[in-house]
């Protein structure tokens, strides 16, 4: 069988050897535009406390934090020999310095950013942090696509005839599009699933907890799709489900640590 090898160019616009507008670059644009779209909408429909206003001047912060978790998370989560043979390979730009991104980064990095803008602000963390989180398989869903375009994150072998033959993968052999189960997966069905969520109108804190462990479920099944970054952990394990065990962890912190709250809160009532 004949499997269709990736020949796509990851330009858009190209002005030289290796510099243009790539589609992956897009897809974060498009990303975060669609995301403060949507949370106008959110405002207008009494799920954010965010006004338009106070949006515009969020934005900037927002993309700060988005490229600076992103770009740590990658460091210290796939290039940590680098970074320790060279710790200034974080912000060099050559040899791929600071142009490496990755989700869990995003995912485990932003909450750290945006308690310090809540707290300098004194905006409602929770609130914030569920609306981030509904809208944030929109941009992981367009990032899967551009990594389809750069021809990367590619998947293990595979006969099934949508398999695809990456040339970068250098060896020839047809793979899953992990991008496109990607992009099916953490972003179509996730934001479905987010969506839905917070139709219930359920509390604060709540969306948080729910995107944590669902998307933790949800891309522990992808990673067996996907190739190993570097190898498996204990014979089976990937380095991206290792992260997603420790999200999954992170979201039983965060409902337990709610859940006391509330009973604190109850039991205050009762005494007054």
């Amino acid at each position: 069988m004949d499997h269709y090898v990736h020949n796509l160019s990851p330009y858009l616009i190209q002005w030289g050897p290796h510099a243009g507008l790539r589609y992956y670059s897009l897809a974060y644009i498009a990303g975060i535009f669609f995301s403060a779209w949507l949370g106008v909408r959110f405002y207008r429909w009494g799920w954010s406390a965010m006004s338009p206003e106070r949006m515009a001047w969020f934005m900037p912060w927002c993309v700060f934090a988005v490229v600076v978790s992103g770009h740590l998370g990658d460091s210290l989560f796939y290039q940590w020999r680098e970074v320790c043979r060279d710790p200034f390979s974080i912000v060099r730009p050559s040899g791929g310095g600071f142009f490496g991104m990755a989700s869990h980064g995003v995912i485990l990095g932003l909450p750290v950013f945006f308690w310090i803008y809540c707290r300098v602000t004194r905006f409602p963390f929770w609130n914030l942090m569920d609306n981030v989180f509904t809208v944030m398989p929109v941009t992981i869903g367009l990032v899967r696509l551009g990594n389809f375009m750069n021809g990367e994150s590619w998947g293990r072998p595979s006969s099934l005839p949508w398999a695809v033959i990456f040339p970068g993968a250098g060896d020839g052999v047809p793979r899953h599009p992990f991008q496109i189960h990607g992009f099916l997966g953490e972003g179509v069905l996730m934001f479905v699933l987010m969506w839905l969520f917070r139709r219930r109108h359920p509390p604060d804190g709540s969306a948080t907890v729910f995107f944590l462990a669902v998307y933790s479920g949800v891309r522990f099944f992808l990673e067996f799709f996907r190739a190993p970054d570097d190898g498996l952990f204990f014979g089976w394990l990937t380095r991206g489900q290792l992260l997603c065990a420790g999200c999954l962890g992170l979201a039983v912190v965060v409902a337990l640590w709610q859940r006391r709250r509330k009973h604190f809160a109850a039991s205050n009532l009762e005494t007054r």
